[in-house]
């Protein structure tokens, strides 16, 4: 057996030299689980919570592809079937790929960087991105024509990893897109970004002229045509980083950040903190139409961003990110009330300490805590997910050797 560092993870081959029998490998799992090998040489197990499928394996000798397949060989036992090969040669059996894909051309003028993707009930593949390449797009996509100056991309894989679609969305500014989800009731796709490019809404918008540098919210059908677009911000820099929809599919809720002091908040939530210039993170929540239901700034007085969203089964909300304000973020009794970092001066700007964050379905601030840094050491909160009993995860960065790790965990001490 081989282990190999594939980029965060590890993988696994079965090498059989000469002298060796594929008969000879047999793997064993434990626990109430039930499987069965299916169709094509794959294998099933029935867990808790639903089913995985583990692909059938591939087989090589060279260059020349060995047909090979899981079977159970007793309870809670598995191995391989092969065809015939070379018996004085070695054998190499290894997991499957289903598919992989660059997505853009390579070069300065031709490149392309993927955000983030989303798969619809059918297995397609949703990305989004930005792209300098004036090449990019299917001919039948809503938008064809690179508009300059970094736009956006939106494009779609089948299940086998073909492409189906792929189009522009930008105009003559820079254009960046961040996220994006997926209706699974609809297949219909929505996306958020920051633009500073005049003409993106659409008539009738909740916003439909920017103020400079705005997030956009926009929705396509599964098709890549666009349903609808709206600009939101205020009178400074504003970008949306993160989009979820809720459990209702009714409604879509984002998450960003904006020094902006007017045009963000709605009547009754919390509005700007700090001076102009200053960045607040942003929630807001609109219909799946587009029309804004209401929008919230979330910091204190110095730099926040809300980086990633996530919303649980009664609508409550919860963001995390990062921010090097001291006040205005932490509500008490929770995990971390106080601000731990160094706040800044002549001598260095002040540390970032990522925070979790909940709001209500209304927009009200629940509860919100510093997570992870210390004196001089930052960290940051990058994505976010909610259980069925409302547990929240967070996973990101830091540079500090306190208040992250908790004790018995599978990692207590900073690597140098």
């Amino acid at each position: 057996m081989v282990l190999e560092s594939k980029g965060a993870g590890m993988e696994y081959s079965f090498v059989i030299h000469p002298g060796g029998a594929v008969s000879d490998i047999r793997m064993k799992w434990n626990g109430n689980i039930k499987s069965n090998p299916i169709a094509g040489g794959s294998f099933k197990y029935s867990l808790e919570l639903g089913y995985v499928t583990e692909s059938a394996p591939i087989a090589w000798q060279g260059k020349v592809q060995i047909k090979s397949s899981f079977i159970q060989t007793e309870a809670k036992l598995r191995g391989f079937k092969v065809a015939d090969y070379e018996k004085n040669e070695d054998l190499i059996i290894d997991p499957t790929l289903l598919w992989g894909t660059y997505t853009g051309l390579a070069g300065y003028l031709g490149s392309a960087a993927a955000r983030s993707l989303a798969v619809d009930d059918s297995q397609f593949v949703d990305m989004i991105g930005e792209t300098y390449n004036t090449t990019f797009v299917t001919s039948s996509a809503f938008q064809t024509s690179y508009a300059g100056n970094n736009d956006m991309f939106i494009s779609q894989y089948g299940r086998g990893g073909n492409l189906r679609w792929a189009t522009y969305y930008g105009g003559t500014g820079a254009d960046s897109g961040r996220d994006i989800t997926v209706d699974p009731t609809t297949s219909k796709i929505y996306i958020v970004g920051k633009t500073n490019s005049r003409g993106m809404a659409t008539s009738g918008a909740f916003l439909t002229a920017n103020r400079g540098s705005d997030m956009i919210i926009a929705s396509f059908d599964s098709s890549g045509k666009r349903l609808w677009a709206t600009y939101h911000g205020g009178n400074n820099e504003d970008g949306a980083n993160s989009i979820v929809i809720d459990k209702s599919f009714k409604n879509i809720y984002i998450a960003g950040t904006s020094q902006s002091d007017t045009g963000l908040a709605t009547k009754g939530l919390r509005g700007h903190f700090g001076t102009l210039g200053d960045e607040d993170g942003i929630v807001a929540k609109f219909s799946i139409l587009g029309k804004l239901v209401w929008s919230t700034c979330f910091g204190g007085g110095h730099n926040d961003q809300a980086k990633a969203i996530a919303i649980d089964d009664s609508s409550n909300v919860y963001i995390t990110g990062k921010t090097s304000s001291d006040t205005a973020i932490a509500t008490s009794g929770t995990y971390l009330s106080t601000w731990k970092g160094y706040p800044g001066s002549y001598l260095g700007p002040a540390t970032l300490s990522a925070y979790v964050a909940k709001f209500n379905s209304s927009g009200k601030n629940i509860w919100g805590t510093y997570y992870g840094a210390s004196y001089y050491r930052n960290a940051s909160g990058n994505a976010i997910v909610v259980d069925a009993a409302h547990g929240v995860y967070i996973t990101g960065s830091t540079e500090s050797d306190s208040n992250v790790a908790t004790s018995g965990a599978y990692k207590t001490t900073l690597s140098n």
